[in-house]
Parts: C-alpha cells; structure tokens; sequence
C-alpha cells in the first residue's frame, strides 16, 4: 500500500466499520406508545389501511395446515376460513371478527389487562401467521382495524386474579425489566462517521420526552389507571406476546426507573438508573473464531482481525455512557487504534496472537521479496509488530479482568492525550467518572488482585499490634495496594502511543478493504423450482415479502425453467411484489422430463458473481422440487462460506427429476444453515421462511447419532439484552436424507438454569417431514440448558441439526470444517 494512501485506507476501513453500525437495530427507531384503550380507537381511525395492505392480494387465499390448539376451544365447522388478522385457519368469530386461536387470546389478554405496546419500526409492520409475534402494537391496531371489539371483552366476566399472582414465564422479579429499547443509546451510530449517531440523538430527545414524569403520555396514562391496573405493572406479557414489560412501556413505573442523567453531565447520561458503568456482566468482550487453515492464510487473519476492528468500535457504541454525535465522530476518528490494540490484548491468548504475528511477518517478508514495498516500511511493520508482543507480555503480567479491561477501553477513549484528541466537558467528565469507577473496583472485594497483593504485602505482628491498631493498619494497607493496582493499570496508557495507527493499517487491513464481518440489512435471495407446490413457493413469499424491510437489497429467481431465467434484485416493497406475482411456479415452463437434473447451481453461481449486490452474511431460501445432478459443489461451498452466505433448503422428498439430493444438505450443512425434507403436503410447513425475521444465528451444532440417545448442550446465554424477555427461533432436523421411516421421536426440552423457566416441544407437535421449529420467548437475563432425547429404529448413522436464531446482534459463528 503506498504510504500517501495509507491514510486515506485507514479512514476507508473506519468509515465501513461505522457504515454498518449505521444500519437500523432493534433498538434505533423511536418508540411509538399506546398508552390505553381510547389511543387505540383513535389510531384505528387514523390507519385503516392493514400493515400488509402492499403485500400480493394472492398470499391472503393461501391454505395453510392448521396449528395445534393449546386450549381446544371451539372451531368453526367451515375449516377453509382464514384469520382476518393474521391469516392462519380461523377457528370462528371472536369479538367480532373471523380470527384464529392465537389472535383471539392475543386481543383478549391485551384488553383485559390494558396492555400498552410499542412499535419498533414505523407502525405497519407485516401482521401475517409466520410474523404475527414481532410486533405487538401493530397486531392490537389490525385487530381492532378488522372489526374486533374491546367491549365484547370486557363485557366477558373478568376472571377473578389475587394481586399477587404472577404469570409462570415471568422474569424473576429482581431483574431489571426496563426495555433496552427505551434507553437513547441503543440507537445506531448513523451512516458513517460524519452523521455518527444522529438517530441516537433524536431517540434521545424523543425518549427525554417520553419518560419525563410532566410528560403528557405518563400523565395522561397514569390518569386513566384503575387499582386493579397498578396492581399488575410489573406483570411481563405472555408467551404470545412481546416479551417488554408493560407498564415500564407505558411509563408506569416509578420517575427513579426511568433513565436519568448521572454525575457526568446533562450532554453525557448513564443508560440505566443505577449501578457502575461496567459490572462482569457489561464487560463481556467475545469473539467467535472460524476455523483456521494451518498455513495462516490471508483470508483468515484479514477476518479475525477485521471482526476485532467491528467488535471495538461495537463495544464502545453499546457502553452505557451515552455521547453526543458531536463528539462522538472525532472521536472514533481519532481513538479507533487505541481500542483495537486494547482488544487484541484482552483477546490475544484466544487469537492466538503470537502465531498470527508470525504469519503476517512470513507474509511481509515474501511481499518485501516481491517488491511490495520498501525496506523501511518492511522494518518499520515489523518493529510495531514487536512492539505488540511486547505490550502482550506486559498486559499478561497485569491479568486485566474483563471489567478492567472495560474502563481502560472508556478512559482512553475519552482520555485528552493527542494533539486532536476531543476535550469537553462530557469527555472529561465521563473520563472522570470512568476513572473513579475503575479506583472503586480494584478496592472492592470483586478484584482478586487486590486480595492476591494484600496476601503478599501484608506483615501484622500480632505479639506487638493491638486488635484495633491491627485493623487500621490492615485498612490502610488495603487502600495502598489498591491505589498500586489502578496505578499500574493507568501506566498501561501511554504504551498505546507506541503505535502508529497507519502503519497498524499496513500491517492488519491492508490488501482488503474489510473483510466480510456480520451485518444486518444486507441481502436475501428467494429462490424456487418453477415446479414447486403454490403452498411451499407463498410460505416463501410470505417469508420474504414480511421481512424485506429489514434488508437493503431483495432478490428472486424462478429457476429449472427451459429458459433460464435471471434473478431479480429489488431495492423497494413495491419491486419485490410484482417480480414475485409475475413469476409464480408453473410447471409447464419445465424441462417436461423426469430425468434433467436442476440447475440450481448455475443460478448460484450467478448470484455468487453478480459483482454489484452485497454477498457478506446474505441469506438465501432455495425451494427445491428437481434435484441437481451435480456430485461436487466443492467450490460453490467455499464462495457461500467465504461469506457467510446461510443457505436454508426445503427439498420435496418426491423429486421431478434429477438423481442427486445429498449435495443439497452438504451447501446447508457447511454453511450452518439447514436442509429440510419433506412430502409436498408437509413442505410448506417445513420451509423455514420465518428464520428472516431473526437475522442473527447464535448456535449452530450437528450431531451423528444412532438408535436411541440424549443430546446435552451445555448453558449458554441468548444474544438478547439483559432484562428483555423477546423470542427467539428454534429449528431442528432430523435426518440428512430424504425422508424414510427410521425416525420414531424426539423431545426437546429448554431450561433455564436457575429452574425457573422450562420449554418443553409438545409431544403432538407436528414434526413437518424431518423438520420441526418454534418461535420460544427466552429472558435475557437467564441462562438456558437444552436436552434432546432422540430415538430411531435403525443404527445407520444420522445428523441431527440444532439451529437457534434472534433479533438481536451477534458475531458469525464458526463454520464446520470443510
């Protein structure tokens, strides 16, 4: 890289970090309210238009299997009729309108107990069967829009509740059931960094607003309140509903829990209502390794270290301290090396940082024989590189825990110690109280380090102290080391001016731009076989067409056509329905023959090629009726996987040609995504369109397996915020194979590890061909445990896939090896 570009590369690579920070969170948009019943009725008359009135006027007259009843009420004798709210087979005429089980208890319990929601986008959100729990607010408002009438439940006998009654899938009560949402500073950091979180400030303002105890809204909410009302505010909504605690939404709790502003400032705030900035909690810093080659490749440092550059740079944008735009964007600009080099310290045993300085220095010394550039620049990389071993050494002495490590990150950022470093009034005071947080932490009986050096430095001779004098001397000893212990922590500072932030450029990101690193709001392609069933080919649809606006770029393809058509890419709604409802599957298209094979693959490949939409962490949804014929996709694999192209693939287990299934699974399979067979009847069922809805996989494990057996996946925490209970998507497959009669049961059980949540697949459940998924409302407060019990009639071997997917962010995870 030649020095005059260095750079302008290095503000290159910030700026791609930054731009997809920008794209929208859960937590980016304002919050809208529905503070009681009669908001409702006005906003009934201001939106008539349904969420999904855009959608193909085709996807409403699909026929759906219907789902198991939870409570074995009523149906309606005419079984073709489908909910008006969501579209899933009524059950007959509740409160007015021709509706389904679940959109019947949904509208109950949201009357009855004056459940206010909140919308997270902008109020017309898809309200379909697959969807219809993402958003809470805009299925009250559709109910209500269809002719659903509040008076018809509240005109039921209410049951009789004691105050004290809590519901079985609650948070423990000491938990802290404030919304993530509701705090200003889970809003995204806006395009790149010159409008650096912009959308951070106006979700500030607007939340200011909100939770102002003069505010209208809570004013106006808290004068409509019964008794029985306030007696049920810290009742968490049902498993049917959006996990956020109610009356926190509403604005019904006490003034001291809403956010406030700390001793930092008014322009600087803390996000929570108590507690130090970072607890072992908030400090977690985690990177997900792939697997690495032997040889050390280029590919694998340029995306481990690429993923440490976003995980910095996220860390900071997710602390609690929360800064003004203003100040925001130089700053990145000027301290993005210094969190970097903190975060290739506290994860430098896991990266095995050694070993990969090693590689790049080989790399270095071949592109020096090559001619890549000078000799001074080769001696000049190599020295910052010896330079960061031995920073690693001097971290590895001081055994920094994860909290530590934390207030280093926030002290630097804000530290005024380079010539364009930002000093304000909000930096210094959010460095200050940083600092003293940090001096309260190495004092408190949490640091282990203060106990080790108390055991080493402390010498009482009790045949000479008194009792008292010992315990003094025992106080101030105690105070010393841990005014020695933040000493030394601080001393670690000034060693990051060791680094030239160019040159850590040359040495790190040179070569590439940023590597593929995950992302939301990227790209999803539908493709489907012109001979797939109408039911599987609008179960697709209805996948992609409710979730689009979560992804900047939309695309479809009709494929094993006689003429090969192209894929469609699609940037608007509106693109994306008419591509889909002019090229619906039609079988007359087809090769007419059972014997060619598809050619699905030559439409990935074009996919894989097309040199102008985004491949990094893309999903694809393939519907697959003719097999391929091809038996190595070797190089197919490694595109998807270089990537992180997740393929999901539901294949009909009766083909309309073409000879070779098993390539299908291995694409799904080495890109952790799954592979799902089924008869035409179940494939509908099986195709796991809803999986768009959750953008971020966090466990992807496959076990081989044989007659009968347990699967044990040890605890593990979910990706959503702590004191947010929210859904996440399960998905299972059971066989690597077109279906056959092998398979006899299996029951999955997820526990919370303290006991007090358990989610238990019923045993009628319907297991759609060789796969079975649900949606399941998980708090993120708690630790989960999963058991499998499986059982087959044969001892052939068989892969078990177990999928688990949220809304909120998380890291790629590592590919299986290939």
């Amino acid at each position: 890289m030649p020095a005059s570009s260095t750079e302008e590369s290095l503000h290159s690579t910030i700026l791609e970090i930054m731009s997809i920070l920008s794209k929208d969170s859960p937590d980016s948009t304002p919050t809208t309210i529905i503070p009681n019943d009669e908001a409702m009725k006005e906003q009934e008359q201001d939106d008539n238009e349904l969420s999904n009135a855009n959608t193909m006027a085709g996807l409403q007259r699909i026929s759906s299997s219907p789902k198991i009843s939870t409570n074995g009420s009523e149906r309606s004798e005419n079984c073709g009729e489908l909910c008006v709210v969501c579209g899933d087979k009524a059950s007959g005429r509740h409160y007015g309108a021709v509706s389904c089980e679940g959109c019947k208890g949904f509208f109950k319990r949201s009357i009855r107990k004056r459940i206010g929601y909140v919308c997270r986008s902008s109020k017309d959100c898809p309200v379909t069967k697959f969807h219809r729990n993402r958003c809470q607010y805009c299925r009250l408002r559709k109910c209500l829009s269809m002719g659903m009438r509040s008076e018809s439940v509240q005109a039921e006998r209410r049951p009789v509740q004691s105050a004290n009654s809590t519901q079985s899938d609650s948070p423990p009560q000491n938990q802290n059931t404030t919304p993530r949402s509701m705090t200003p500073l889970n809003a995204g950091l806006v395009n790149g960094l010159l409008t650096l979180v912009k959308m951070d400030q106006e979700n500030k303002i607007n939340m200011d607003t909100i939770m102002k105890p003069g505010s209208p809204i809570i004013h106006s909410t808290n004068g409509h309140c019964s008794p029985e009302f306030m007696d049920i505010k810290r009742e968490s909504i049902g498993e049917d509903e959006s996990g956020l605690d109610a009356m926190t939404v509403i604005g019904l709790v006490p003034p001291s829990a809403s956010p406030t502003s700390s001793g930092v400032g008014s322009s600087s705030s803390i996000s929570d209502d108590s507690g130090p900035i970072y607890n072992s909690e908030r400090s977690r810093f985690e990177i997900s390794i792939p697997p690495s080659q032997q040889n050390g490749n280029q590919i694998n440092i340029s995306e481990v270290t690429t993923r440490l550059l976003f995980l910095s740079v996220h860390f900071v944008k997710d602390s609690r301290v929360t800064i003004r735009t203003s100040t925001m964007e130089p700053l990145l600009k000027s301290k993005w090396c210094d969190l970097y080099i903190l975060a290739l310290m506290q994860t430098a045993d896991k990266i095995n940082l050694g070993q990969l300085l090693d590689n790049l220095s080989s790399q270095m010394a071949m592109g020096l024989e090559c001619g890549q550039f000078s000799t001074d620049k080769f001696e000049k990389m190599n020295e910052q590189m010896q330079r960061l071993m031995q920073l690693s050494h001097l971290f590895a002495s001081r055994d920094l825990s994860s909290v530590e490590y934390a207030y280093l990150k926030l002290i630097s950022f804000t530290a005024q110690d380079l010539p364009t470093a930002v000093s304000t009034s909000e930096t210094r005071n959010v460095n200050q109280l940083a600092s003293q947080e940090l001096f309260e932490y190495v004092s408190s009986s949490k640091s282990t380090h203060l106990h080790q050096m108390s055991n080493e430095h402390i010498n009482v001779d009790d045949s000479t102290s008194e009792d008292n004098d010992t315990h003094v001397t025992s106080q101030q000893t105690n105070t010393n080391l841990a005014a020695e212990r933040f000493s030394r922590l601080l001393q670690l500072l000034p060693c990051l001016r060791w680094f030239d932030p160019q040159t850590i450029v040359d040495i790190f990101f040179s070569g590439s731009s940023v590597a593929c690193i995950p992302h939301q709001n990227n790209t999803v392609l539908y493709a489907y076989s012109t001979d797939i069933d109408g039911n599987t080919y609008y179960h697709g649809v209805f996948g992609i067409v409710s979730n689009a606006h979560f992804y900047a770029t939309t695309a479809n393809v009709r494929f094993d056509t006689k003429v090969e058509e192209e894929i469609e890419y699609h940037t608007d709604d509106n693109s994306l329905i008419d591509s889909l409802s002019s090229h619906p599957p039609d079988p007359s298209l087809g090769y007419g023959d059972n014997t060619t094979g598809s050619n699905l693959y030559n439409v990935l490949k074009k996919f894989l090629n097309n040199g102008k939409h985004s491949l990094c962490g893309a999903q694809v949804l393939i519907a697959v009726k003719r097999y391929p014929d091809e038996t190595d996709v070797s190089d197919i694999i490694t595109q998807l996987r270089a990537n992180h192209i997740l393929v999901q693939i539901a294949v009909d287990s009766i083909p309309s040609g073409g000879s070779n299934s098993a390539t299908l699974y291995e694409m799904s399979y080495e890109t952790n995504g799954c592979c799902v067979f089924a008869n035409s009847n179940d494939l509908a069922n099986a195709f796991q369109s809803t999986i768009l809805g959750y953008p971020y996989q966090f466990i992807a494990q496959n076990f081989v397996v044989s007659g009968s057996g347990r699967i044990e996946i040890p605890a593990f925490k979910t990706p959503i915020p702590v004191g947010i209970t929210d859904y996440c998507f399960v998905e299972i497959t059971v066989q690597n194979h077109t279906i056959d009669n092998s398979f006899v049961s299996m029951n999955s059980t997820l526990e919370s590890t303290d006991g007090s949540s358990v989610y238990e697949f019923d045993d009628n459940y319907p297991l759609y061909g060789t796969a079975q998924s649900d949606e399941i409302s998980l708090n993120g407060s708690l630790s989960y445990k999963w058991t499998i019990d499986y059982h087959y009639n044969t001892d052939a071997p068989q892969i078990i896939q177990l999928r688990m997917y949220s809304y909120y962010y998380h890291d790629f995870l590592p590919l299986p090896s290939f």
